[in-house]
């Protein structure tokens, strides 16, 4: 009969559950009724919560705690004013805390700053144009967002307009190159002595 062994061998570490506790608010709750969209918008609201708590933190970075005096403070909290930044393919509208500085005036939050870049929109416009998405359907191939947010640079005039711009941009870069450019049959040099001959 084998012997039964009691204990546990000195190389296992019992596991243990590990536990989360999430704090929902009611309107991100009720939005998980429709599980076509709930998901994205809990994600999307829950993405802008962070977001802001980032810009409180930066901002108490500057200006050290809120309602605690401090004479070396060399930064002073100025309100919130409206700003955009870049989600998804759009630009969203919301409120962001500012800052002063006692010297130089207006300082800006690390964390908007990045977040406002325009650097993803502009390659997401030009990846949809790319891939055959109309300036007028730009708008339905992004993922939706709360009917909550205020969006820009959706519309099919929007769109056109940036495409347009990015599109100049781009061949002003391949202009200042010395490389070649063929036209309608016409092969012109693009060195700093342009000439242009029948190729």
């Amino acid at each position: 009969m084998s012997k039964l062994v009691t204990g546990s061998r000195p190389c296992e570490v019992a596991a243990q559950a590990a536990f989360a506790t999430i704090q929902i608010p009611l309107p991100l709750a009720s939005a998980l009724v429709n599980a076509k969209q709930g998901l994205l918008d809990l994600v999307v609201s829950t993405s802008l919560r962070v977001f802001e708590a980032m810009l409180e933190q930066d901002r108490e970075a500057l200006c050290g705690p809120k309602w605690k005096r401090m004479p070396e403070r060399s930064a002073t909290r100025a309100g919130r004013t409206r700003g955009e930044v870049t989600l998804g393919g759009r630009r969203i509208v919301l409120q962001r805390p500012r800052v002063r500085s006692a010297t130089a005036g207006k300082l800006t939050l690390p964390s908007f700053a990045f977040a406002a870049e325009r650097d993803p929109l502009d390659a997401r416009t030009l990846e949809a144009i790319a891939l055959g998405v109309s300036d007028r359907d730009y708008r339905r191939s992004l993922d939706a967002v709360p009917e909550s947010l205020d969006e820009r640079s959706v519309s099919r005039s929007a769109v056109s307009r940036h495409f347009v711009a990015l599109s100049a941009q781009q061949l002003a870069a391949w202009m200042s190159h010395r490389s070649a450019i063929w036209i309608c049959g016409w092969c012109r040099s693009t060195a700093s002595t342009s000439t242009s001959t029948w190729c």
